[in-house]
Parts: structure tokens; sequence; C-alpha cells
């Protein structure tokens, strides 16, 4: 079980091993791992097919970056809790046991990821498999939620 870090600006290595070094957008990410937790600074990214093969009832963890977990980490800024994570576009996850956790808000407002997109399609697509989580998540468009 490890750490992993997406950032829009990182402009490091790109290998996910620091927030200095994080990727910066999900088609980047590579391998995804079950068990493994992928922290998400806050920004803009690009709506991604979400493609796990990997079989197994392991969790891959997709969540907002916060400073209770990542203050300790190599690179970290306050900065990267602050503002919301946005996902534009729609956002496909193909195999089950994924958690996408926004860490902050309730109810209406406060969340720390954002899924949005403007297309009159699906917003987010859970594909095949179960033990789907999302919370402290907007999720908005101009299409529908299927799952």
């Amino acid at each position: 079980m490890a750490n992993h870090y997406i950032r829009s600006a990182a402009s490091g290595a790109n290998d996910g091993s620091s927030w200095t070094d994080a990727w910066t957008d999900f088609d980047q990410v590579s391998p995804w791992t079950r068990g493994d937790t992928y922290y998400l600074a806050g920004g803009t990214y690009d709506a991604y097919y979400l493609n796990i093969t990997l079989s197994g009832t392991s969790r891959i963890t997709i969540k907002k970056a916060n400073a209770s977990d990542n203050s300790g980490d190599a690179g970290w800024s306050a900065a990267y809790a602050t503002t919301v994570a946005t996902i534009n576009g729609q956002m496909d996850i193909d195999k089950g046991y994924v958690t996408i956790d926004g860490v902050t808000g309730s109810e209406f407002s406060g969340h720390g990821i954002r899924i949005y997109n403007s297309e009159p399609t699906n917003v987010v697509l859970l594909e095949e498999g179960s033990g789907f989580i999302i919370q402290h998540c907007e999720i908005e468009g101009a299409g529908f939620f299927h799952a």
C-alpha cells in the first residue's frame, strides 16, 4: 500500500512519487495499483476513462489532498488542499472497488472534488463490478448519472 500524487501544475519527474514529481493528469498514472491511494491536488484535470483491469477487491482510492494526510509529504503545500479539484468531462470507471473521496463538504457545498461535464452525456459512468464509493464530490453536468 503506497501513496501517489496527482497535481496539474507539477513540473518534476511526472512519476507520482511526490507532490513535486506528481503526475499532471489521470491519463499519465501508470500503473494503477489496488490497495494504493492517489492524492489529488486542487486544480483542473481532464476526465478520464479509468480502465482498471486489475482483479481483486482491494480498493484503489482517489482522495483529495488534505493537511491531515499530506502535510508531512515531500513537496507539500497547503494550497493543494484549499482549492477544489475539478475533473472536466465524462469520468468512466471500468472496474469496481474504487473510492473517490473529496474529503470535505456536505450537502450542497464545500466539496473537495467536482466532476463536471458540459456535454449532454454521462457525467460519471460506473462500468462493471461493485464496491464503488463516491463521497464529498459535486457531480454536475448537462448529462446524467448512470451506475
